[in-house]
């Protein structure tokens, strides 16, 4: 798979001559898929706004299970999972509706395709640890526009409490908060007490 870097060109005149002058990015990969389709790779990051993105004039590569005759262009992700559990994808779109594909990488397999025939497109995935996917925006028929990505948790997967306070398994901050003791409790001996002077 050969990897390319992003570039922004300029058209410059020097004497009479037309030269274009590249410089490139350094924020941005842009990688060849085995299907010709082409991705930029957001990491791992978790959020609103993981991508804001501009589907008008990109070319058309994917065509949608559950948007069938989509013609429209298209901006596609790769995403890696950074723990293990339940994700929720949503495209939400400006005056248009987008059309969401979740692809496993590994095996070429659709995990999810999300088409609400509103402005925003959601899907919830099950993802281990450092599984990488691919996301597609798209849209119906030749529809394109503006869109803005979101990875949320929909659980965190190893992190649900077995035993304890919060499951000694769970590595990530944002589960502990989720299943620690509330702020009336403190933990002793692995039991969420209620504090003095609180009701719980």
């Amino acid at each position: 798979m050969k990897e390319h870097v992003l570039k922004t060109c300029m058209l410059v005149l020097l004497g009479g001559t037309a030269l274009i002058a590249c410089s490139p990015s350094e924020d941005l990969s842009v990688e060849s898929l085995s299907q010709g389709i082409s991705y930029t790779d957001v990491g791992s990051i978790v959020g609103t706004a993981v991508s804001n993105g501009y589907t008008c004039g990109a070319a058309n590569e994917v065509t949608p299970s559950c948007a069938a005759g989509s013609t429209a262009s298209d901006l596609n992700y790769s995403w890696t999972a950074p723990y293990t559990g339940r994700y929720t994808i949503t495209a939400t779109g400006s005056r248009f509706n987008p059309v969401l594909v979740v692809t496993n990488v590994a095996t070429g397999a659709v995990l999810a395709c999300a088409n609400s025939g509103s402005t925003a497109s959601s899907a919830t995935v099950s993802l281990s640890a450092g599984q990488k996917v691919y996301l597609t925006v798209d849209g119906n028929a030749s529809d394109c526009g503006s869109f803005q990505l979101t990875i949320n948790y929909a659980t965190c997967g190893v992190c649900t409490p077995r035993s304890g306070c919060y499951d000694s398994d769970c590595v990530h901050g944002l589960c502990q908060q989720i299943y620690a003791c509330t702020p009336n409790q403190y933990c002793s001996s692995g039991t969420c007490t209620c504090r003095l002077g609180y009701t719980c």
